[in-house]
């Protein structure tokens, strides 16, 4: 929220505060000239600001999984829209990098065929609809609810501190996929498949870690490096893919110098004066720290 907006005794006078951004971050940016946004580029999709890109390894891990066990998860195809299958008219935006060629499905914003014109939304055809974006339904008229906690959760968590499979197995035959023994591995997978991109992967990764959480060999470290080498599109230029890098290392190396933390706000520690030191694996004078530009 852009808090210049305030006013001591005054209001937020920007009507999106009401609307819900989700949907309108992770919507499909068309790339092609003259055509981001156009309807029949994403359809049945709507558009949006083409942000949080699925790795390439929770489609081909979910692929091996369904391979491996002789079945389909519709989970699968209900969270994550395979591009290059789906929407064969899609063009990768120029400006975005490292491209996985999936997009998210399961929050995303949904047109209909009443919905003609670019930018509308389903939502918008609703009896008793207004506007609540005044002047850009695609960045203001979208509703997804936000799920604190879900009955699939308590579940799992349950399957996962009494080590009994038969918690587990209700997620997985409301699924509709094959219900498994327990391990602390189909565990984990159950976990990534049935919150996939719900928020909840990197902290399972860091709990996951336990004592050799600080080390390249942790769960997290070697989930994270597993993107490496990936082909991907960078630039929107589809025909010559790029292998997946790490800006100036590894995943794993940065992982274990930092312990999954983000770094503190430089400008606070100044502020502090010798009051907050920085988080571990944030040094400055660090080359490894520093974003470098790779495409």
């Amino acid at each position: 929220m852009n808090a210049s907006k305030w006013a001591i005794g005054g209001t937020y006078n920007n009507p999106r505060m009401y609307s819900n951004y989700l949907s309108c971050f992770w919507g499909l940016r068309n790339g092609a000239t003259n055509n981001n946004g156009k309807r029949d580029m994403t359809y049945p999709f709507n558009q949006g600001w083409g942000q949080g890109t699925p790795s390439c390894n929770i489609w081909d891990d979910w692929t091996y999984a369904e391979n491996n066990g002789g079945y389909k998860d519709k989970r699968k195809l209900a969270s994550l829209i395979d591009l290059d299958n789906e929407l064969q008219q899609y063009t990768y935006e120029k400006d975005d990098c490292e491209e996985s060629g999936y997009a998210v499905k399961k929050y995303a914003d949904v047109n209909l065929d009443a919905c003609a014109a670019d930018n509308d939304s389903w939502w918008s055809k609703a009896p008793g609809y207004t506007s609540s974006s005044l002047d850009n339904k695609q960045q203001g008229d979208h509703f997804e609810d936000y799920y604190l906690m879900r009955y699939a959760d308590v579940l799992l968590m349950l399957s996962e501190l009494t080590g009994e499979a038969q918690y587990m197995n209700q997620v997985q035959a409301r699924a509709g996929v094959p219900q498994t023994a327990y391990s602390l591995t189909a565990l984990q997978n159950e976990r990534r498949w049935e919150f996939c991109l719900e928020g909840l992967r990197f902290n399972d990764m860091r709990r996951w870690s336990g004592a050799a959480g600080h080390s390249e060999s942790s769960y997290a470290a070697k989930a994270l490096q597993a993107q490496d080498g990936k082909m991907i599109v960078c630039l929107g230029d589809k025909a010559n893919k790029r292998p997946m890098r790490h800006m100036t290392c590894s995943w794993s190396k940065r992982y274990a110098d930092t312990k999954g933390f983000l770094p503190k706000p430089q400008a606070q520690i100044t502020l502090m004066n010798g009051g907050m030191v920085q988080n571990e694996g944030w040094n400055l004078d660090n080359p490894e720290t520093q974003y470098k530009v790779l495409y």
